[in-house]
């Protein structure tokens, strides 16, 4: 008898070959969530070493993966500088969407998925991005477009489509304060889901309104990837812990419920010439906008604080008790930190 196992072989449910297979696929199955799990870790390490391993020197003007910044406990800054996350009443980590406001200032919100993307791409397109306290993810080129024009497509003129594509610009700071959620298996063969999705709660403020979400984290054998941010709805503030912050957060600009109209200011003859209010840093320019915000991440690195404000002296950037202070019309800000101040 030849004992060479053919595929395609099938064995009598009364032999030992049979009973063995049998065994070994119990054990498979048993220890199934294990594996998958010691996976995930093992792609959440690769990506972690990574970008410790990719990040530059001090000297290159280069953005560093780095948390996001968050508003100071004595509650310092200058009229200039907007901070995203934010403490509620009761010590909960929230995203307050307020940098990155200015692309969609004038503009219809039939151009809002397209300026979201634009926005993803410029600035979060292949970056190792924080999600919750101790983890990470990627955001790719294609789940951009993903983010933007999801299949299970929202209402333009709702306040969600809206909030959505707004939290695009503070992409870093939103997941940086996620929460884990569940695990769920991928019933659809998504390649870049092999390992399944982790699903993750976001929680944020934009416009004067209260939102949650649902971050979807692919995860593979090559890492996690945020698929999209699915099942965004606005919440109501029953406990009133937010209140304060909606307050601030409404006063930043428009309400969800108004189209973007640029600010216009009287001139003495009756006529009227558009300006725009200062945005996040003393400026209306999105790349010296990123800029600042990167050089926000390099300074907290180091230990100090940055602020938007134009030093008494007259110089490009100042230090003084634990706080930078760097021109605001610098033409580069990273630049400027790491030549003058580190």
């Amino acid at each position: 008898m030849n004992n060479e196992l053919r595929r395609g072989t099938r064995f009598s449910p009364d032999s030992d070959a049979y009973r063995m297979a049998q065994g070994n696929l119990e054990r498979i199955a048993e220890n199934d969530f294990t594996m998958r799990q010691e996976l995930r870790a093992a792609g959440r390490q690769y990506r972690v070493n990574e970008m410790e391993q990719t990040q530059p020197e001090p000297s290159r003007v280069l953005p560093l993966p780095a948390p996001g910044i968050e508003k100071t406990a004595s509650g310092t800054e200058t009229a200039r500088v907007q901070y995203s996350i934010e403490t509620a009443s009761d010590g909960e980590k929230i995203t307050v969407i307020n940098q990155g406001q200015e692309a969609f200032a004038g503009q219809p919100k039939s151009e809002y998925s397209k300026i979201a993307r634009h926005i993803l791409l410029d600035y979060f397109s292949n970056q190792v991005l924080p999600l919750g306290e101790n983890d990470v993810a990627r955001l790719t080129s294609e789940q951009a477009g993903e983010y933007a024009y999801p299949k299970i497509w929202y209402d333009q003129d709702s306040p969600e489509y809206e909030a959505k594509m707004r939290a695009a610009a503070e992409l870093d700071h939103l997941l940086e304060t996620a929460e884990y959620s569940h695990w769920a298996n991928d019933h659809k063969n998504h390649p870049e889901a092999t390992l399944g999705f982790d699903y993750y709660k976001v929680k944020f403020i934009v416009g004067g309104k209260l939102f949650e979400g649902l971050a979807n984290i692919a995860n593979s054998e090559n890492g996690r990837i945020l698929y999209d941010i699915t099942k965004v709805r606005e919440i109501p503030d029953i406990s009133g812990k937010y209140a304060a912050l909606m307050a601030r957060s409404s006063s930043a600009f428009e309400n969800l419920s108004e189209d973007s109209i640029p600010a216009t200011a009287e001139k003495s003859q009756g006529e009227k010439s558009p300006v725009l209010a200062l945005g996040a840093y003393g400026t209306n320019d999105p790349v010296r906008q990123a800029r600042f915000r990167q050089a926000e991440k390099i300074a907290k690195i180091f230990g100090t604080e940055l602020r938007a404000v134009a030093p008494s002296n007259g110089a490009a950037a100042s230090y003084y008790n634990g706080v930078i202070s760097i021109d605001p019309n610098v033409s580069d800000p990273v630049q400027t930190l790491l030549l003058h101040e580190l």
